[in-house]
């Protein structure tokens, strides 16, 4: 980086590699050392190298993944008026633990509360939407609470404050939704189908307007299908007259460490791979460097055509036999298996601990039980990712299902019952789990 910008001149191709080819602790990694050898934020250098996309890119990749966000808002407030499309993606859908460390990221960089922050810059059902999320109000999972007589009480409620009132109650069905933990919400969405004959998605596209319905809608999504609904607004920032550069910057920077699952939904929803729609869509080294952070997430993902698809035509874009094999569910559960971060961990690391059970079921009714048995390079199975974080059905399932090893201890002794005494107490639902799984093995 130091002999791409010195002297007059930048070498930017220099630049795509190192920085587009890392991912965000290597990124982290490599701006502490910088400003530790040659006294410059590295920040700040992109900023005063680099201009246009391109520029404000390179100032992205060269935060850690909080400080970034936080700056993708004060990006979206700063000047006359507001650009809620980037607010969302960054605000809406995310864990309780994931807003707290963007709150007080923001507070720490910029010196102002960011709900203070949003309360002035936005107004009316989208407002609401923003402030419910930043509550951080996602209750933890519990089987023996959310439960499908729940589900159905918060459907009925969801109806009588949506489609049933004359005059949405917007605030009582945000509420709904931020307080649902994933796994609940699905039960909710269910019910809600069940008596209605429709999802909530429809019901929130009837109830809602304008940008307030689009916010929702991904919000609902990030929950219920979070790879789905981060594909569709990758897409979304390249639709219509001109590309919008910016949110398409986000996006991929965003979504990075869910990139490889995001590229698979984005060609079975489209026919088009993301490193395609960036190639017709962009140029320069703007492009390059999108491409550089595609091709790491999924090297054999980029296939550039020599000629521009038109966005809405229905002609297969890019590679036909990468097309083709992200519709082989085997072929697709293989491909991610393979993806590792360097610690080793899995795409199905990230699945148990973010509640994805579907994902899991995936590879097992794909023939690929045995990648859910891998250990990353610390010794932690899929497991200990549930029980650490709380996922009472996940820990059943790998255990029960898919004959995980209960007492099977991680490479620093934690074993599954440690974590989860460690985590969640003793009386936690996980806790009651683990040692009901436990007595039955050392019962027979």
């Amino acid at each position: 980086i130091y002999e791409a910008t010195k002297g007059f001149g930048t070498d930017e191709r220099s630049l795509i590699v190192t920085l587009g080819s890392k991912d965000t602790i290597e990124r982290c990694l490599i701006a502490y050392r910088y400003k530790e050898k040659y006294g410059k934020e590295l920040k700040d250098l992109m900023k005063s190298e680099n201009s246009g996309d391109f520029g404000f890119l390179t100032q992205l990749l060269s935060l850690p993944a909080p400080e970034a966000e936080a700056k993708i808002i004060r990006k979206a407030t700063k000047g006359l008026g507001t650009n809620e499309k980037l607010l969302w993606p960054v605000i809406c859908g995310r864990s309780n633990e994931e807003i707290d460390i963007l709150k007080k990221t923001y507070f720490k960089r910029y010196n102002k509360d960011l709900t203070n922050l949003i309360s002035s810059e936005l107004s009316g059902d989208i407002k609401k939407l923003h402030l419910a999320c930043l509550q951080g109000m996602e209750e933890t999972y519990d089987p023996s609470y959310h439960n499908a007589s729940k589900a159905e009480e918060d459907a009925v409620t969801f109806y009588k404050k949506g489609q049933g009132k004359w005059g949405t109650d917007e605030k009582a069905l945000f509420e709904i939704i931020c307080k649902s933990p994933p796994q609940y919400l699905k039960m909710v969405d269910d019910a809600y189908v069940a008596k209605n004959n429709i999802n909530l998605e429809k019901a929130l596209t009837k109830g809602l307007h304008g940008k307030a319905r689009q916010a929702a809608v991904f919000t609902l999504g990030m929950k219920l299908s979070p790879y789905e609904t981060a594909a569709e607004y990758i897409k979304s920032t390249c639709a219509g007259m001109g590309t919008d550069e910016l949110g398409l910057s986000c996006a991929i920077l965003r979504y990075q460490h869910i990139l490889p699952r995001v590229m698979i939904e984005h060609t079975n929803l489209f026919s088009k791979s993301i490193g395609d729609r960036i190639s017709s869509e962009t140029r320069g080294d703007y492009q390059d460097l999108l491409l550089e952070m595609v091709r790491v997430a999924w090297p054999n993902s980029i296939s550039v055509s020599d000629e521009e698809e038109d966005d809405d035509s229905d002609e297969v874009v890019g590679d036909p036999e990468y097309c083709s094999e992200m519709n082989n569910p085997r072929v697709r559960a293989q491909i991610i298996a393979d993806i590792r971060s360097t610690s080793g961990e899995s795409y199905y690391h990230r699945a148990a601990d973010q509640g994805d059970l579907d994902a899991l079921r995936e590879a097992v009714d794909t023939g690929l039980s045995d990648v859910l048995h891998v250990a990353d390079s610390n010794g932690w199975t899929p497991l200990h990712e549930a029980v650490r974080a709380g996922h009472v059905d996940i820990v059943e399932y790998l255990v029960q299902e898919v004959g995980l090893d209960i007492n099977e201890e991680t490479n620093g002794g934690d074993s599954t019952i440690s974590l989860a005494l460690e985590h969640h107490g003793a009386n936690h639902p996980v806790t009651v789990m683990v040692q009901t799984l436990l007595h039955q093995i050392h019962h027979f």
